[in-house]
């Protein structure tokens, strides 16, 4: 039988001190919040029973208007699996993000921009004004001393994030100043400040064999594959051990399941040693590129633009077009004005 796991959120002070917790039951485990404070996030940890030692940690962290209880649900298999590891999905507060007319999300950090993160664009190149991507790195570092403290170093520490999940798990893997058990960045992009803590470790050599995964869908319509090709480019040349995983095709929401696959194999890998490592990337590792578009040029341009059917419930398209499938994020407009970036 496997050992049911039990799961606890963060804890918070009030000035009126300490509100009874909440508990519910999810899955095989159970999770309790601390109602004293409704601005401090809730965070979801699962843990081994009490009086068994945490041998592997996971930080898991989720995307756009995500919460960390979707990804909780979809990794119950896993956790029973693996019994002894220790879970941790932090829970990105609400923002009002600016390309949503300052409507609040769960994020990380600020979108300038309601079109697709490519390399260049303003939400790729955005030096965080607000400080909200520092604040969030802040808080994942705080997690991992929190895991050394309770007997799970760095070293068997493991860090994986979706989309701008992923940007924050790359940005703060790469500002840790330890090396951690191994890192995903799936379906996301290097923050500057990632970018500029990757040259200087690359100076360093302080990348040399760390363990990455990049996992990716060539179909992304919301973070284009290029980040990714860049990404798994400048880490290898910096020394690290990149496997990369691209997807065929599938647009971005959609490539989760493939996506949450690959993550957890990685993690065996890094954290039990039960699986044999996948290949890894050569430094002048260069992801194929998607097939070209079959669709024709007066028919895609003659489609709606992001901005044109953001807020449309439906999309309308030219008749007798068809979309090529590895292209198709690139001709049609998300139908929800909440896009899990």
């Amino acid at each position: 039988s496997t050992a049911r796991a039990f799961m606890t959120s963060t804890r918070s002070q009030s000035r009126k001190g300490r509100q009874p917790s909440r508990a519910c039951k999810v899955g095989a485990g159970f999770w309790a919040y601390d109602e004293s404070s409704p601005v401090v996030p809730r965070d979801i940890i699962f843990g081994p029973l009490k009086g068994d030692r945490a041998t592997g940690a996971v930080i898991w962290l989720h995307g756009l208007d995500d919460t960390p209880e979707s990804w909780a649900m979809r990794l119950e298999p896993e956790r029973r699996r693996h019994p002894r590891w220790k879970w941790v999905h932090l829970r990105a507060p609400e923002r009002p993000i600016t390309c949503y007319e300052k409507m609040r999300h769960p994020a990380w950090g600020d979108f300038l921009d309601s079109g697709a993160v490519r390399v260049g664009s303003r939400d790729y190149e955005t030096r965080d004004p607000k400080g909200w991507y520092a604040e969030s790195v802040a808080r994942v570092h705080r997690a991992i001393e929190a895991l050394a403290a309770e007997g799970v170093p760095p070293s068997r520490t493991a860090l994986v994030g979706f989309s701008q999940g992923g940007a924050l798990a790359a940005e703060a893997a790469l500002t840790l100043g330890a090396r951690l058990a191994g890192w995903g960045l799936l379906a996301g992009w290097l923050t500057p400040r990632a970018r500029a803590a990757l040259v200087r470790s690359a100076k360093t050599g302080g990348l040399a064999g760390s363990r990455v995964l990049i996992s990716h869908s060539s179909g992304d319509e919301q973070v284009l594959f290029e980040c990714a090709t860049l990404a798994g480019q400048k880490l290898s040349k910096a020394g690290a051990r990149v496997q990369f995983a691209q997807l065929a095709g599938v647009m971005h929401v959609a490539g989760e399941a493939q996506m949450r696959k690959s993550a957890l194999t990685f993690l065996e890998e890094v954290l039990d040693g039960t699986r044999a490592p996948a290949a890894e990337a050569p430094a002048d590792y260069l992801p194929a590129a998607p097939p070209a578009c079959s669709m024709p040029q007066r028919a895609a341009a003659a489609l709606p633009s992001a901005a044109a059917a953001g807020r449309r419930k439906g999309i309308a398209k030219p008749k007798n077009t068809k979309p090529c499938p590895a292209c198709v994020g690139r001709h049609r407009a998300h139908t929800c004005e909440k896009r899990r970036r």
